[in-house]
C-alpha cells in the first residue's frame, strides 16, 4: 500500500465532509470518485471540465428544442443563468479588454518610457472604456459559471478581482505619471477617477463572485439542479459513465496505486463515520469494488 501524503490525506477529507450519504451503499458508490480526486487533483479538475461541457451541451440543445418552454424544468430555484454561445465570447473578450481599457495609458518599453497614448488625450477615454467593461463584466457576472470558461483556464473569482486591483493601480498612478497641466486637468483627473472607481467595483464584484463560485462548486454532485430538464439524465450519465471508463487509460501506475491507497482510507473513514460496517469493509476490499469506476448517481 502507498503511503498517503497529507496533501491526499487533506484533500480527501474535503471530499468527505462535503459528500452526504443516504445510506451505506451510496456510500460505497462514492469510493472511487473520492480516492480518485484526492490523489489525482488534475483528475478533479478534467472531471468537473467534462462534466461542465455536458450539462451546458444538454442545457443548450434543451433550449433550442421548439417545446423547450413546456419542460419540466429542474433548475427553476436556482439563481444562475444558463450561459449562450454569445456570453462564452464576451466573457474571453472581456479579459483583454479589461487589460486594455485601462492600460491605454500605461508607460510602454521604448526608448523614451512615454506611455502607450498621450494620458492628456486619453486618460478620459480610458476611464469610460473601463466603467463599460466593468458594466460587461457584471452583466456577466450571473453566466459566468455556467460558461465554458469555468473552472479550468477560465475565470475564476480571483481574476476579477485581479482586473480590480489592476485598475485601481493604474488609476491611482495617473498624477505620477503626468506633468500637470490646468487645461487638461479635468480631463485627467475624471478619467484617474473613472479607472480607480471601476477598480472599486470590480473588487466588490469579487466578493459577489466568490459566493457565486462555492455556490456553483456546491452543486457540482447535483445534477438535477444543474439540468434544464430532469429527462436528460440517463444522458448525462451516458456521457460522464464514458469519461469514467477511460480513467486507467489516462493515469500512471503510480497514480493508479496512490488511488488504491486512498481508496483504503476513504473506507477506513466511512467505517468510522457509520456508514459502512467492518464486515462490509472488508468485503469491498475482497470484491474490488471500491475501484468500479462511474459517475456517481444522483
Amino acid at each position: 500500500m502507498k503511503e498517503l501524503d497529507r496533501a491526499v490525506i487533506r484533500r480527501l477529507r474535503r471530499e468527505l465532509v462535503r459528500s452526504t450519504y443516504v445510506d451505506g451503499a451510496a456510500a460505497m458508490r462514492d469510493v472511487s470518485r473520492i480516492a480518485l480526486f484526492a490523489a489525482v487533483p488534475r483528475a478533479a479538475r478534467e472531471h468537473l471540465a467534462v462534466r461542465r461541457e455536458v450539462i451546458t451541451d444538454l442545457n443548450r440543445a434543451r433550449s433550442t428544442r421548439p417545446d423547450a418552454a413546456g419542460v419540466q424544468h429542474a433548475g427553476e430555484s436556482s439563481p444562475v443563468k444558463l450561459a449562450t454561445r454569445l456570453h462564452d465570447i464576451l466573457l474571453l473578450n472581456a479579459a483583454w479588454l479589461a487589460i486594455l481599457s485601462a492600460g491605454l495609458t500605461m508607460p510602454v518599453p521604448r526608448k523614451d518610457g512615454h506611455t502607450l497614448l498621450p494620458i492628456e488625450d486619453w486618460a478620459l477615454v480610458s476611464g469610460i472604456a473601463t466603467g463599460l467593461v466593468l458594466a460587461l463584466l457584471v452583466w456577466l457576472e450571473p453566466y459566468r459559471t455556467s460558461t465554458r470558461w469555468w473552472p479550468i483556464g477560465g475565470w475564476p473569482a480571483s481574476l476579477t478581482l485581479g482586473f480590480g486591483i489592476y485598475w485601481i493601480f493604474v488609476g491611482v498612478s495617473i498624477p505620477w505619471r503626468w506633468e500637470p497641466n490646468p487645461d487638461d486637468a479635468v480631463a485627467v483627473y475624471s478619467g484617474m477617477a473613472l479607472v480607480a472607481l471601476s477598480g472599486v467595483g470590480a473588487v466588490f464584484l469579487w466578493r459577489r463572485a466568490r459566493v457565486d463560485d462555492r455556490a456553483a462548486l456546491d452543486r457540482e454532485m447535483q445534477v438535477a439542479p444543474e439540468l434544464i430538464d430532469r429527462s436528460d439524465v440517463p444522458e448525462y450519465l451516458r456521457r460522464m459513465d464514458d469519461w469514467w471508463r477511460r480513467v486507467d487509460d489516462r493515469t500512471t501506475p503510480d497514480e493508479r496505486a496512490l488511488i488504491a491507497s486512498a481508496g483504503v482510507v476513504v473506507l477506513a473513514e466511512l467505517r468510522r463515520g457509520g456508514f459502512l460496517t467492518e464486515h462490509e469493509e472488508r468485503a469491498v476490499l475482497r470484491d474490488g469494488r471500491a475501484s468500479i469506476w462511474a459517475e456517481p448517481r444522483p
